[in-house]
């Protein structure tokens, strides 16, 4: 079934989350967290859902199932976030909308913000504007998971187990987690983390099925889609740097509307570098040639009968 934009918009419209409909108005407030703020809804005090509707970029595109996890060395794969970046769709309806939301974005910025430097929603780049998205990719678990012995079991342990095994309810890792599909240079990061962090899976839904973390890139690239979020703002001032805010876009839930449009592959990608170089075809135009006599013309006399003449009159004998 094909994808109505005109209907979806009118859809969306009249939900108080849809940003770009003006709904938000006044009713809103900025609640302190552990580490920053949430933004809020003042008449229900609830976290303020948002709803925006854009295309996704290829630009820092990173929802692998190891996000942005690059070096070990800079940081562990228990930091790593999803993220891409929404920008205008083609779609006429969503397109007028998608600058609005960033209106109002750019707005709740100005007037949130405690220094004149606001980074991380807000990206113009490539004389584009692009709102960023993102989300964690483990959460820490509220109980820490017994990691097993790796050294075999000992005679005083068969002899005086402990209360768990008695019972035997030792407790594991959950499946999701331990089978989360990461690169394989990335499979001892996961056995070191897996047992103090659970797997977060991104909400993403296409035809309201789940899809799954190996699937997430190739389904997201270049998609148009509907996403649903949470607004976080953190003031940064650290000694000896520029004070700047943060607003991060935390995911909610992710529709994809409408696949993105495949690349076509020129005749250089699709061809077999073994059978020889590519054989470029000559486009011939047509080109009237100088020496083709001029088209005749036809008119008509005084009488009502057609004639003709030839640029340049023979002379008369």
């Amino acid at each position: 079934m094909s994808f109505n934009a005109a209907q979806h918009r009118a859809h969306l419209k009249d939900f108080p989350e849809y940003i770009a409909a003006g709904n938000l108005k006044n009713d809103y407030m900025w609640q302190t967290q552990k580490y920053g703020r949430l933004l809020m809804q003042k008449s229900t005090r609830q976290p303020l859902n948002i709803i925006m509707v854009g295309r996704v970029e290829a630009y820092r595109f990173n929802c692998g199932p190891a996000g942005t996890c690059f070096k070990l060395d800079v940081a562990g794969l228990e930091k790593s976030k999803q993220q891409f970046h929404l920008s205008k769709p083609g779609e006429e309806p969503f397109a007028e909308d998608f600058m609005r939301a960033v209106a109002v974005l750019e707005k709740l910025q100005t007037a949130t913000a405690k220094s004149k430097e606001k980074k991380n929603l807000i990206v113009k780049e490539y004389d584009e504007t692009m709102v960023r998205f993102m989300h964690r990719l483990f959460n820490k678990r509220e109980k820490p998971i017994p990691q097993p012995k790796n050294f075999g079991t000992y005679l005083e342990d068969l002899e005086n187990p402990s209360g768990s095994e008695q019972q035997g309810e030792c407790e594991v890792v959950d499946e999701e987690t331990d089978l989360w599909p990461v690169p394989p240079h990335l499979a001892k990061e996961l056995d070191r983390i897996k047992y103090h962090f659970i797997a977060n899976p991104l909400p993403i839904y296409k035809d309201e099925e789940f899809v799954g973390p190996a699937a997430v890139e190739k389904c997201l690239s270049g998609a148009l889609v509907e996403v649903t979020f949470n607004l976080e703002h953190y003031a940064i001032f650290k000694q000896n740097e520029a004070a700047h805010d943060t607003f991060d876009a935390d995911i909610l839930q992710i529709n994809i509307l409408k696949d993105g449009d495949d690349t076509p592959l020129s005749a250089f990608k699709l061809h077999n570098v073994h059978e020889g170089p590519v054989k470029l075809e000559k486009r011939r135009t047509q080109v009237a040639s100088a020496e083709e006599p001029a088209a005749k013309k036809t008119k008509k006399n005084d009488d009502g009968n057609a004639t003709t003449s030839q640029k340049g009159k023979e002379k008369e004998v």
